[in-house]
């Protein structure tokens, strides 16, 4: 498929890991090559995922079109300092989630935070409809780096079209604030 349309597809899928599972999501480019895959790293202990699903322990980046991008998984999202680990290189940060309509307030504030504090834009691809009891709001949408919503699907299935602009390093440098990040200060609070 990505070859016939030349597009790139990611998709998440679970591959068996000894007797638990790896929750992944993988990216093929136009030309049918795997250029990422992430296991999530934070399994959702609220729904007992990890009785059934391993931790990942790396960080997925990758190169498109001379951009970097990189990917988490829907609860990695409550978690801002994996997103800081990323650096400076990173410009597109995909999420995709599962993330129920109860909670949509948080998917949304979350997903600007992390834009926000990392000057990044955010793809949050959310499910939508009614699926094993729950029920999901969608409202995937594109993020800029100063946190505005330029695009947004609100309870439908569809495809967001968005100009996602070469513009971060120009964000970055004429608002500097990653440089002020005290990283090894952080580690020994740990």
């Amino acid at each position: 498929m990505c070859e016939n349309h030349q597009i790139c597809i990611g998709f998440g899928w679970v591959k068996a890991s000894g007797e638990k599972a790896e929750n992944h999501y993988t990216i093929i480019n136009e030309k049918g090559d795997e250029i990422s895959d992430f296991v999530k790293i934070h399994p959702f202990s609220i729904a007992h995922e990890e009785r059934y699903f391993v931790k990942g322990n790396k960080l997925s980046t990758f190169k498109l079109k001379g951009r970097g991008l990189a990917t988490f998984i829907c609860y990695d999202l409550r978690f801002p300092a994996i997103f800081q680990a990323l650096g400076d290189e990173i410009e597109i940060v995909i999420v995709p989630a599962n993330w129920p309509k109860k909670r949509r307030e948080h998917w949304k504030c979350l997903l600007q935070a992390r834009a926000i504090e990392n000057q990044v834009y955010v793809l949050g691809v959310n499910c939508v409809g009614n699926m094993g009891g729950l029920e999901y709001s969608g409202d995937s949408c594109v993020i800029n780096p100063n946190g505005e919503i330029i695009e947004i699907i609100e309870g439908n299935e569809g495809i967001i079209y968005a100009d996602i602009e070469k513009n971060v390093k120009d964000i970055r440098d004429s608002f500097q604030v990653r440089q002020d990040r005290r990283t090894e200060f952080y580690k020994s609070l740990f």
